[in-house]
């Protein structure tokens, strides 16, 4: 999703900084980094900084784009940057194939369903 926030504030979700616990997050585009396919907001802009200096120690599971298996990256993990957004691996495997075609994994596509018509 390009612009979640446009989403969730018309939801009106109310939504808690991941860095400074407790604070409410404010919901918009200069408080919002991504890492993998996950968002995160954050309280104020310190905090959003803090967080991209060390993503690892405050952004919990991740979804590895490839196999779109939830896992906790640790430092060891591999880790390729993408259009200004880090992406973590579960694996070296899945992080060569995303290489191969980041396009087509760089962001979730929602898989279609199929809609069977009879005829009459």
């Amino acid at each position: 999703m390009q612009d979640p926030e446009l989403y969730l504030n018309r939801l009106n979700l109310s939504l808690s900084c991941v860095v400074r616990d407790g604070e409410p997050a404010v919901v918009d585009a200069a408080h919002r980094r991504y890492v993998n396919w996950e968002v995160f907001f954050f309280s104020n802009t310190a905090a959003a900084n803090e967080y991209t200096s060390n993503p690892l120690r405050y952004c919990g599971l991740l979804t590895d784009p490839v196999t779109k298996v939830g896992f906790r990256p640790d430092r060891d993990s591999p880790r390729w940057e993408y259009n200004g957004r880090p992406y973590y691996f579960f694996s070296d495997s899945t992080m060569a194939v995303f290489r191969t075609m980041p396009d087509s994994l760089a962001v979730p596509r929602p898989k279609m369903s199929t809609i069977d018509k009879k005829s009459g």
